[in-house]
């Protein structure tokens, strides 16, 4: 890898860690005073409400995590409830995984699961580079260097009615939709440089233009092939590199990477409508959608 090869993988790197810091590290993320409830001691169920905005006026700083009321934090044993506040430099803008800004990104890691991800952490130094499973059963060794089989963990559900399993087209769903010729996403210059025919795929989905409607959108994806993007069957995907890239797993921690459901494809990316049906596979859910400068999360 060339000098200037090796500091954008560097960057890169970069880029996806301070994308999750915010919800790692419990830092200084999202705009306005954000209340978050911690999960139940499960770590697969929602707590209580967690509330997102800015209050009139400005900003309000962090404050430290509450126990939740009655119960005793002096051991320094983990407990379940409890208030979480991020604070950061704007609002919330769009909420989706196509064109959200770095705020809007940290709360999105409460509403959505990624393949891979980073363990909770109190040292950034702990977390910088540590790619640990989310929604995929383990983090796969690449074969020849490209090739990564990502086999999805049970459990792993959509917010929906009936409920159903995330699915490996749902995460293929999610890559391929980044370069959308409506709100295409900040990161899909990286995806078309490093995964195998997503270039090419890409170059046909910018001739439906920027006034394509949804339904437009979801046939080209839905007809189209991407070479690198493989799903055998419900619980596999595999995506094949152009060459090797030390950055791939990161990146494909970041929000970028999560998986869309075909139920979503009704609504253009970026859109009202898309925001006010999002549909959750995360810990949360949105409860109230954004009103202002407020958001509710279940």
């Amino acid at each position: 890898m060339g000098a200037r090869a090796a500091d954008r993988g560097h960057g890169r790197i970069a880029a996806a860690v301070l994308g999750l810091t915010g919800l790692v590290l419990g830092g200084g993320v999202l705009s306005g005073c954000t209340k978050v409830d911690l999960p139940s001691s499960s770590g697969t169920s929602p707590g209580g409400p967690a509330t997102s905005g800015s209050p009139a006026g400005g900003s309000q700083s962090g404050g430290p995590v509450s126990p939740a009321p009655g119960t005793p934090s002096s051991s320094g044993k983990p407990v379940p409830g409890g208030v979480l506040k991020l604070v950061g430099g704007h609002d919330i803008d769009v909420l989706d995984f196509t064109t959200s800004s770095t705020p809007t990104q940290s709360l999105l890691h409460g509403l959505s699961r990624q393949l891979v991800s980073y363990a909770p952490s109190s040292q950034f130094s702990d977390v910088v580079g540590r790619v640990v499973p989310d929604a995929a059963t383990d983090v796969p060794l690449p074969v020849d260097g490209t090739i990564y089989t990502f086999t999805l963990r049970a459990g792993v559900a959509w917010d929906l009615t009936p409920s159903r399993a995330v699915t490996s087209s749902d995460f293929a769903r999610g890559i391929k939709r980044q370069c959308n010729p409506v709100a295409g996403g900040v990161y899909a210059s990286y995806f078309t440089e490093v995964i195998a025919g997503l270039a090419e795929f890409c170059a046909g989905f910018s001739a439906l233009t920027a006034k394509a409607t949804a339904n437009q959108i979801s046939a080209y994806m839905e007809t189209h092939v991407v070479a690198g993007l493989a799903t055998p069957d419900d619980r596999t995907l595999v995506v094949t590199l152009k060459a090797p890239a030390a950055d791939f797993l990161n990146m494909m921690a970041l929000t970028a990477a999560s998986a869309v459901p075909v139920e979503s494809m009704a609504y253009l990316p970026g859109s009202p409508a898309f925001r006010a049906n999002f549909v959750s596979d995360g810990p949360y859910k949105v409860g109230v959608p954004l009103n202002g400068a407020t958001m509710t999360l279940v």
